[in-house]
């Protein structure tokens, strides 16, 4: 027996050593892939410097700014965030007992991380169905993710986490780790519905005390907001208090419960903080209005956002164009883009001349209500059913951009921001009547060598089988047709309809896609399928170009047949003046120098015609003009794009017509003739222009 005992244990312990072991290679194997897999998913990070670490967890109040080309500030950027920054020795004791003790009760033993709580979270990752990673994350991790990477739940943004929360604290005190991470943390909404961050804003906002004076259940109820503000928040984005706030109560309970087990508070002080009432202790609530912004603040803010999520998509390798297909996508990026605006603490110079600017401003001011009569448009509120008016008042919407750059020096979104907010300038499409004619017909048919200015085009009836059954049949400007051949010049500088059709159908023919042009000239809010219809030819669209669509294509005849896109931002600084935007030009051949000098020669005469209104007449200065006028159909939409070798501005004068009533501008309303009026606006513009900046026409 007991050489079958000796021999029993003698293999036992074989086997236990072969076991551990094999268990020791084991861990030093899948350590080993760990640690290589680590290092795969961080391979390619770009560490951050001290400063720029500190820049990230202390630079809280980062205010971006809008200026004017000349470097005069235009406006901050306004945020639906509230915060106040405050230092460590005035926040109050329970805050900080209560956040270590709810979120991170290691924080002052660990160095960043707790390994055994990661584990956990891996073990628990791997047992479920998700494919992401989340939990474990200390003080440190959660100011990492909220402050240098992004909430995105991924094996490779936790790797990230892991090593930024070693930097961090290597350098970093944990008082200062402690006070950034309760200055950043959202705190969901105070008692005016603003979004809010920061302990001192929280404290402020929700109870109207400061950080330093919060009692004990008021700092255990804000302490526990920043896991799940809008579900723990007692206010509304309405500035109303929720009816139910049970979410943010029990959440309080577990913060009491954590700091009484970790020793911070006594069971006197446990019971009495959980049996207080603290809903008692809510400000009221109070709706506060914002102060409004305007046509430039919008626009620029606008494009902005726009270049910011271009840069964001293009490091995500997306497109701008992939983000417009998915309205979800969309609009994760706009918001990314926004927030980012708002408080990253960027400078952004607009290509405006403040000026130029003002100057136009001041001319609409003075001469916006000789565009026409404004009306009080009946309707039902869809909300409340209740009757109410809308004030129609006829609208402009203009813009000025320099040939040989593309810039937008100056522009007229609309008469009065306070009544209307609508974009008349860059967001607004608008049929272009009869500016569309040498944009898409005469030049691009020279450019074809299909007529030349002294071409012969018969002016003749023109009888078009449509799919409903009728015929279409247009006419000339008062329903005439003259029955004769006359000349490409002719027919472009009188605005003539027919002959202008005619030659369209001509390039259809032979296979030209004149609208190709219109794109290589920036104008996007035309559809594809619009292209053959032979009705766009005069002016007939489902959409049509916006006003700076529309003034950016005529800068090309300008230009010599080149193209420059035209831009609002000219560039974008970071907080430490570190250029992460930098307008490119792009410019496309379009046209050739022959086909620009002809068209523009023909539009010489438009521009000097005085059948309407003497330009030249009227004008303050002496310049080579050239341009074309459009109106739609019942005259709803009136243009006038005039250009010198310098600058092109485009004008359109109109209504919203928001609800049943359709509005034009008539000559029968006592304002005069429609293209007078478009003509006498431009003039007034350019005067405008002219008197703000003379160097700008050479």
């Amino acid at each position: 027996l007991r050489f079958i005992f000796n021999v029993s244990f003698s293999v036992i312990k074989n086997l236990l050593f072969i076991l551990l072991c094999g268990f020791i290679l084991l861990g030093i194997f899948g350590t080993g892939i760990g640690l290589g897999y680590f290092a795969s998913l961080t391979a390619n990070e770009k560490p951050l410097t001290q400063e720029e670490m500190a820049d990230a967890i202390t630079n809280l109040n980062l205010v971006s700014s809008f200026y004017y080309q000349d470097g005069e500030k235009i406006s901050d950027v306004t945020s639906d965030e509230v915060r106040l920054v405050t230092t460590l020795d005035k926040i109050s004791p329970f805050v900080k007992d209560g956040i270590v003790a709810t979120e991170d009760s290691y924080f002052y033993q660990h160095n960043g991380i707790v390994p055994k709580a990661l584990v956990r979270a891996l073990l628990q990752e791997a047992s479920s169905s998700s494919s992401g990673v989340s939990g474990g994350s200390t003080l440190t991790q959660q100011l990492i993710k909220q402050q240098i990477l992004t909430s995105e739940v991924t094996f490779k943004r936790k790797a990230n986490e892991i090593l930024y929360a070693l930097r961090l604290e290597k350098h970093f005190t944990k008082d200062q780790i402690l006070e950034a991470y309760l200055n950043v943390s959202p705190f969901g909404r105070n008692h005016n519905g603003l979004n809010i961050s920061g302990i001192e804003e929280a404290a402020q906002g929700v109870f109207g005390v400061s950080a330093k004076d919060l009692t004990l259940p008021q700092a255990a109820y804000l302490v526990g907001m920043p896991q799940n503000p809008i579900t723990y928040t007692p206010y509304t984005n309405y500035a109303t208090l929720k009816e139910d706030v049970s979410a943010g109560l029990t959440r309080m309970k577990t913060v009491l419960f954590s700091m009484y087990r970790e020793k911070k508070i006594s069971k006197q002080q446990y019971d009495e903080a959980l049996a207080y009432d603290i809903t008692q202790d809510f400000l009221a609530p109070e709706e506060i209005t914002t102060e409004r912004q305007s046509y430039l603040y919008q626009a620029v803010n606008r494009e902005a956002t726009k270049i910011l999520m271009k840069k964001m998509a293009e490091k995500d390798r997306l497109t701008y164009d992939q983000l417009k297909k998915d309205t979800e996508l969309f609009n994760r990026y706009y918001d990314r883009a926004n927030a980012e605006l708002a408080t990253g603490g960027y400078k952004i110079t607009s290509t405006v001349d403040q000026g130029i600017y003002e100057a136009m401003q001041e001319s609409t001011a003075i001469n916006g209500s000789k565009i026409g009569p404004t009306y009080q448009t009946p309707y039902i509120d869809q909300n409340t059913g209740e009757a109410k008016k809308q004030t129609d008042m006829a609208q402009n919407g203009a813009v000025l951009i320099e040939n040989n750059t593309g810039r937008i020096l100056g522009f007229v979104a609309g008469r009065d921001f306070q009544v209307n907010q609508v974009d008349h300038a860059f967001t607004t499409h608008r049929s272009p009547g009869s500016t569309i004619k040498p944009l898409l017909v005469y030049a691009p048919a020279m450019e074809n060598n299909i007529i030349y200015p002294a071409s012969i085009i018969p002016d003749t009836k023109i009888s078009i089988l449509q799919q409903n059954g009728t015929y279409w049949e247009p006419t000339n400007y008062g329903n005439r047709i003259s029955n004769n051949f006359l000349t490409a010049r002719h027919s472009l500088k009188n605005s003539l309809n027919n002959p202008t059709i005619k030659i369209f159908q001509t390039m259809l023919s032979k296979g030209i896609n004149a609208g190709e042009y219109l794109k290589k000239m920036g104008i996007k809010g035309i559809g594809e399928e619009e292209y053959q219809n032979i009705a766009l030819s005069i002016g007939g669209t489902k959409t049509g170009p916006t006003v700076m669509e529309q003034t950016s294509a005529f800068s090309t005849l300008a230009n010599g047949g080149v193209h420059h896109e035209a831009y609002l931002i000219e560039k974008i600084e970071d907080i430490r003046g570190k250029v992460v935007y930098q307008h490119e030009d792009v410019s496309t051949e379009v046209f050739s120098p022959a086909t620009a000098y002809l068209t523009t020669d023909i539009l010489r005469q438009v521009a000097a015609t005085t059948d309407f209104y003497n330009i030249k007449g009227n004008l303050k200065f002496t310049a080579d003009i050239a341009g074309k006028t459009g109106t739609s159909e019942f005259e709803v939409d009136n243009w006038f794009v005039g250009y010198t070798p310098e600058v092109t501005l485009g004008s359109w004068i109109g209504y919203d017509n928001f609800y049943s009533a359709r509005y034009s501008i008539t000559e029968s309303d006592g304002y005069g003739h429609p293209t007078m009026r478009s003509l006498r606006n431009w003039t007034s513009l350019m005067n405008a222009v002219y008197s703000a900046k003379p160097s700008l026409f050479n």
